[in-house]
């Protein structure tokens, strides 16, 4: 690779990805839903589809979340460029991630005895709903069978930990990285083998969804992500026809195309449809060096704004439900999610500066060794042949 990529926009794209889910979240949680909607409505006035139109517009949490797979493909290739020992990479990934994990394991416990005290019938299955199924389903983390499960990234994706099924993957991919890099052809097709052996499956009911075969499918999408990194020089040639404003309006039009596929129930399609999205972005903003500041100051609190967001957003519901007397399980006001999004994002940037940041500096103090290491290394090397010439 001879272009130097810039990979603040990296950021600015995750930031993009983890606002939209945490949006999708808020208002898939803090409103009644399309299908409840239509059935308490008889009739439907002009407004009222003016509403189910605009919330359609956040139903793609899944394949946002296609697209930090691709780019965490993309970013993981680049961390192994120049070596792939399993150990160091190991101790950098455990550094950056699993202190906000924790903390953000521990938040959710603590929104789930908050709301147990303060309302304990939202938490005991009163309200047979599936926003409330989930806080009563909450309930198992404070067993120590969960518990110690969560530690190890095996989390009840049941409860208010719902958007934790994807560090799973994540980490799946994170143990295998620094190995099936080191043959990436072979990498790519077994990836795109298991992952059309996984689709037929499911179409056919052969298989029962399970980690395993969920990072099959899954996997995939680091592969592209990965592939992408390898060869950014070469589809940058062959696509740069394409990075200008058609970009942006390209995937617009897939965005809309996704909306329309969700609503017909095809999730493989869509995750493709976003993997292909998310490839056309990450060419466009790297080749324009298109820097949006605000979206790379929420990318630089994405990671812990996906593993927070979910507790906070049943704190929220709760808050409400009690300030102002409104009965559960349904909540109708359309605009009531709104100000979830902000509190999710000053809950996020708490928790990012007491513990991910501190986290940042640690693996960045830890690269700088590792440099030094190198340096040393190099100039111990090189020292016999440069005495050898000064004899000479």
């Amino acid at each position: 690779m001879t272009k130097k990529i810039n990979f603040n926009i990296l950021e600015s794209l995750r930031g993009l990805a983890a606002l939209y889910v945490c949006i999708g979240h808020c208002r898939a949680l803090l409103w009644i839903g399309g299908n409840e909607y239509v059935r308490q409505h008889s009739s439907l006035k002009t407004s009222d589809y003016l509403v189910l139109g605009l919330n359609m517009l956040t139903r793609l949490s899944s394949e946002f979340v296609i697209v930090f797979f691709v780019l965490s493909g993309f970013s993981i290739a680049h961390s192994l460029r120049n070596s792939k020992a399993p150990l160091p990479f190991y101790k950098r990934r455990f550094v950056r991630l699993y202190p906000p994990y924790i903390v953000a394991l521990l938040w959710g416990m603590l929104v789930v005895g908050i709301i147990g005290f303060i309302q304990p019938h939202f938490t005991d299955g009163t309200y047979a709903t599936p926003v409330f199924d989930r806080l009563l389903n909450s309930q198992h983390l404070f067993t120590w069978r969960a518990f110690l499960k969560s530690l190890f990234y095996l989390p009840n994706i049941d409860g208010v930990l719902g958007p934790f099924w994807s560090l799973t993957q994540e980490v799946i991919f994170y143990l295998l990285a620094p190995f099936i890099f080191r043959n990436t052809k072979i990498y790519y097709f077994i990836s795109a083998l298991l992952f059309s052996l996984v689709v037929f499956a499911r179409t056919q009911h052969l298989i029962e969804e399970s980690i395993i075969t969920n990072y099959f499918f899954f996997n995939f999408f680091f592969a592209v992500g990965a592939y992408a990194y390898y060869n950014y020089e070469w589809i940058l040639q062959r696509t740069r026809f394409l990075l200008n404003t058609k970009a942006l309006w390209i995937s617009m039009g897939l965005y809309f195309l996704m909306i329309g596929v969700s609503l017909k129930g095809f999730q493989d399609v869509n995750a493709l449809i976003a993997a292909l999205t998310s490839l056309l972005l990450i060419f466009y903003f790297s080749f324009n060096n298109k820097e949006v500041k605000w979206l790379i100051g929420v990318g630089s609190l994405s990671y812990t704004l996906y593993i927070t967001h979910y507790p906070t957003i049943f704190l929220y519901m709760t808050a409400y439900y009690v300030l102002t007397k409104t009965s559960p399980p349904y909540i109708h006001n359309n605009f009531v999610f709104i100000p979830c999004v902000l509190l999710c994002i000053g809950v996020a940037y708490t928790q990012y500066y007491f513990v991910e940041r501190k986290s940042k500096q640690i693996l960045d103090r830890l690269r700088s060794k590792e440099v030094k290491k190198k340096e040393i290394k190099a100039v111990v090397s090189a020292a016999p042949a440069i005495v050898e010439k000064n004899n000479s």
